[in-house]
């Protein structure tokens, strides 16, 4: 696709984050294993697991918006990798507490955070924490909207794709395209999972565009 039609839908999707307020991270964030440092004192989620320590070090360091919030790591089988959402009947008692589910079952979809390369991983957390960098930012009516908002397909992937582009703007973009090429292009899954992300997330040349044009002007 052209550069303008990149830059149409980065401009549409722009105005579903105007709401939030968010530090890009520049030259921060490691982009190979080796030189990502272990510092469990800077996670600030719950129930992060140790062989995750140096994948939430970096995600904790850059998403220092919500340090805290309380948020929970939920390992169950779901249909989907990895999923943030608000805890329902926190908010029903007037309380703010998230849970972000990850998947424990390759029979369920095809792959789990494990299966993943470590740009990867970092990209598909990017994404998460993005929804909660999101949810802090909305009200009670706000996260409700979202809710509704989310049985419509169209406004699903408007605002899929608007958190994509979020953790890009947020500096993930070489970890958001490694997960978007992995699932599209590499992983063994099924192909409901792979239409799935073709349907509601940035594909791998979007995100590359809005990364590039992100990058240009920074430097």
């Amino acid at each position: 696709m052209s550069h303008e039609h990149h830059q149409e839908v980065v401009k549409r999707l722009d105005s579903w984050l105007e709401h939030i307020n968010y530090h890009v991270i520049r030259d921060d964030i490691p982009d190979r294993e080796e030189d990502a440092v272990v510092n469990p004192s800077l996670i600030y989620i719950d129930n992060v697991p140790s062989r995750y320590h140096k994948l939430f070090t970096v995600i904790c360091t850059a998403f220092h918006e919500v340090n805290g919030a309380q948020i929970r790591l939920v390992f169950r089988k779901i249909p989907m990798t990895m999923q943030a959402r608000p805890d329902i009947w926190a908010l029903l008692m007037g309380r703010r507490r998230y849970v972000v589910l990850i998947n424990t079952s390759p029979q369920h979809n095809g792959i789990t955070i494990d299966d993943i390369p470590f740009n990867g991983q970092l990209g598909i957390i990017a994404h998460e924490m993005s929804h909660i960098l999101d949810y802090e930012h909305k009200s009670l009516w706000g996260l409700i909207k979202t809710g509704i908002d989310y049985i419509s397909r169209t406004k699903r992937a408007q605002y899929e794709k608007a958190i994509d582009l979020l953790a890009v703007r947020k500096g993930f973009g070489l970890q958001m395209h490694t997960w978007a090429r992995f699932v599209l292009e590499e992983a063994n899954v099924t192909e409901r999972y792979r239409q799935t992300k073709q349907r509601y997330y940035l594909d791998t040349a979007a995100i590359k565009w809005a990364w590039d044009q992100m990058s240009a002007v920074l430097d």
